[in-house]
């Protein structure tokens, strides 16, 4: 075997061989990974208002209970905002089908300020992907404050052809 037939099969085997055999054997492991569960879009936030009342310092008003939860999410990251009685935004992670999120106030209305302005909050649901339209249960509640309460909610996502119909 001639010295340039020699260097062709190895640099053959080195530039097509060994990368054909990593392709394969990526593709045959695709079942171990798996994309997140998709939470993104806007969702319609349910809260109990006394509840409510009561992470707000009492300054909730019952009448203007319409929240509403927007998630923008990139794989595993999530980016949320919560627009209603009062503004939140934050980042969190969704893992299977548990979200984790820490919120900051955004609003700069003074009522607030004194009550939780500077203080995280920290919301945790379950998404339940067999409903559908999907939905969120969980709570919303005050880092590192066993005195604040404990606000429970329930989301359910808007429907795609509503959300297609608005734009």
């Amino acid at each position: 075997m001639s010295r340039a037939n020699r260097r062709f099969i190895i640099g053959y085997f080195l530039l097509v061989v060994v990368p054909t055999m990593a392709i394969v054997g990526i593709l045959k492991q695709e079942h171990i990974v798996s994309a997140p569960v998709a939470v993104d879009g806007d969702w319609k936030l349910e809260v109990n208002s006394s509840s409510w009342a009561g992470l707000l310092c009492g300054k909730s008003n019952p009448a203007a209970m319409d929240n509403s939860l927007a998630i923008s999410q990139s794989g595993t990251r999530l980016a949320l905002n919560i627009r209603g009685d009062l503004n939140l935004s934050g980042s969190g992670l969704i893992t299977g089908k548990f979200l984790k999120a820490s919120l900051l106030l955004v609003q700069e209305e003074q009522n607030w300020r004194a009550c939780i302005d500077g203080r995280q909050l920290r919301l945790e649901a379950t998404v339940d992907t067999t409903a559908e339209p999907r939905t969120l249960a969980g709570t919303i509640s005050v880092e590192a404050c066993s005195s604040c309460s404990i606000v429970e909610f329930h989301a359910n996502r808007e429907s795609l052809k509503a959300m297609k119909g608005m734009r």
